[in-house]
C-alpha cells in the first residue's frame, strides 16, 4: 500500500534497514582448516576512490594510487571528471561470510563460492570491488571480473605494502587465472541479462517484536 511504501522508503533513507547480498564468486576460497564453510568470515576495510586510469570506475585507494590521481588531475580536460578525481577516498567496509562452495553443473573446472555480503558503508560498486580485491571476482561481472574494463583485482595487484586491508588477506591465495579464464569462457559477461532479486524480506512487527519474513 502507499502507506507501507512510504514507511519503507523512510527506513532506507534513514539507514534503519539492514541489507545482505549474496553472490557467486569464481573459485573456492580456502577454509584454512575450518570444520565448516560457515566458520569463515572476513572483514574488508578498503577505502575506495575513482580510478583515474580506468574512468569512470572505482578502485581500492592506496597512498600510491591517490598520489597518481592527484598528479593526473591537471591533465584532465573534462571539468566534471576532474572534480570526481579530486574527491578524497572514502572509507568502505564490508562483512563477508561464506555460505557454500560447489561446482557449476558438476564441472570441476568451474568451482564457485557463494558469499553473503553485508555492506557496512554504501559506496559506489563497493561489493564488486571488494570481492575483486579479495582475489575472487563475482561471476559475470563485466567490469571488475576477469579481463574486465576496470583495474585488475580492484587495483591491488601492484600494491607492495598496505596495512591489513582485509583480515588474513596476505594468506588468502587469489583464485587461479585458469579458473577465472574457464568461468569467463563458460559464462561470458554481457551475453545475457543478469538476474538480480531479493531473496527475502524480513520485517520486525512493531508491537510483538517478532520477525515477519516474505520470500
Amino acid at each position: 500500500s502507499p502507506q507501507v511504501a512510504k514507511k519503507l522508503h523512510a527506513q532506507f533513507r534513514d539507514k534503519e534497514a539492514t541489507k545482505f547480498y549474496e553472490c557467486l564468486v569464481m573459485g573456492h576460497i580456502p577454509l584454512f582448516g575450518a570444520k565448516s564453510v560457515h566458520d569463515i568470515q572476513f572483514h574488508a576495510d578498503l577505502p575506495l576512490q575513482r580510478d583515474h586510469e580506468h574512468p569512470p570506475f572505482m578502485r581500492v585507494s592506496t597512498p600510491k594510487s591517490e598520489q597518481a590521481a592527484m598528479a593526473a588531475v591537471d591533465a584532465l580536460q573534462q571539468h566534471g571528471w576532474k572534480k570526481l578525481v579530486r574527491k578524497r577516498p572514502k572509507p568502505s567496509q564490508t562483512a563477508i561470510s561464506i555460505v557454500e562452495q560447489g561446482f557449476c553443473h558438476g564441472d570441476s573446472s568451474l568451482p564457485f563460492t557463494r558469499l553473503r555480503l553485508k555492506p557496512i558503508t554504501g559506496r559506489t560498486h563497493q561489493l564488486r570491488v571488494h570481492c575483486a580485491a579479495l582475489g575472487y571476482p563475482i561471476i559475470g561481472d563485466p567490469t571488475y571480473g576477469w579481463m574486465g574494463e576496470a583495474a585488475p583485482v580492484g587495483g591491488l595487484r601492484q600494491v607492495e605494502s598496505f596495512a591489513s586491508p582485509v583480515d588474513c588477506l596476505d594468506s588468502v591465495p587469489r583464485c587461479p587465472d585458469e579458473i577465472q579464464t574457464a568461468w569467463t569462457a563458460a559464462h561470458p559477461p554481457n551475453t545475457k541479462a543478469m538476474c538480480l532479486h531479493a531473496k527475502f524480506l524480513r520485517f520486525t512487527h512493531p508491537e510483538t517484536g517478532t520477525f515477519l519474513t516474505f520470500e
